[in-house]
């Protein structure tokens, strides 16, 4: 803890607060998440509300992750703590949470490809490691100053003992997720793979990268949009909103395989292999 300088803190959490830092011996200016150690204990707020986060587990993982320095997970710096509070030490990212490069805007479809490859290959190296994410979403990813993306924030990934592990939904006021990220299956608190729902999050992602807005309000057939995204019809949409010419056919073929049932959703293998993403 001697090892730090505590500068102003930047924002609430729910189990603490998130500050700035700098390293007393080498000058990096570093982010420290700050953790309530009875929230974490009690897997509460610090407004005393039941959440789904689990602060140990997301140290854990962490550090699983930062063995294998990949460039698109955020770098994990050190944990310690004291009397009263958990600190996480990690990399700053200049730029700030990509969704505030995203929101309001569209981007091209090269500069969308770009940054999607480096989400696939952020998720794709969880996997390699046999974690899932389970909260991907443009606030829980992070731009470097070289406009590299991290991820970041896995309070609720888990490691899968094989790939084609089911999960199943224990409690749906804890359901894994943000609603406008969020899987049908998890939705609807049925069985679900957590590798395969971390791949729609993606699709959702790219798809507010290109349009600039959510592809709906919530993930099931209450909602229209959800419904016509989901069968197949994502022109259809796509003309009503006047935007069918603003994306290529290849690239709404490949919203069309991730934003959909699970049955139907394409695996990352093939997400590689997908002509919008090799051409």
């Amino acid at each position: 803890m001697e090892q730090y300088e505590f500068y102003r803190s930047f924002r609430e959490t729910l189990y603490g607060k998130v500050r700035y830092g700098k390293h007393k011996r080498t000058g990096e200016i570093v982010v420290i998440k700050e953790f309530n150690l009875e929230c974490v204990t009690a897997r509460k707020s610090t407004r005393g509300v039941k959440i789904a986060e689990d602060a140990q587990q997301e140290i854990l993982v962490h550090a699983e992750l930062q063995k294998g320095r990949c460039p698109n997970i955020v770098g994990l710096r050190s944990v310690f703590k004291d009397n009263r509070k958990l600190y996480v030490v990690l990399e700053y990212c200049k730029n700030g949470d990509f969704f505030n490069h995203v929101a309001g805007s569209n981007f091209g479809e090269e500069v969308a490809k770009q940054y999607f490859k480096q989400l696939i290959n952020g998720v794709g190296f969880m996997h390699s490691r046999g974690y899932a994410h389970r909260d991907l979403s443009l606030e829980n990813i992070l731009m470097d100053e070289k406009k590299a993306l991290k991820i970041c924030d896995f309070g609720l990934s888990v490691k899968l003992k094989d790939p084609n592990q089911k999960l199943e939904v224990e409690d749906p006021d804890c359901r894994p997720g943000k609603i406008r990220y969020m899987p049908p299956e998890i939705f609807s608190c049925g069985e679900y793979s957590p590798f395969s729902a971390d791949l729609y999050c993606c699709g959702v992602i790219l798809f507010v990268m290109l349009l600039g807005k959510p592809p709906y309000e919530f993930p099931s057939n209450d909602d229209e949009r959800f419904k016509l995204i989901a069968n197949g019809r994502l022109e259809y949409l796509l003309e009503v909103w006047g935007a069918a010419n603003r994306v290529s056919n290849q690239v709404k073929d490949l919203l069309s395989r991730l934003i959909t049932y699970e049955s139907k959703r394409i695996s990352l293998a093939q997400i590689m292999k997908h002509p919008w993403i090799i051409g």
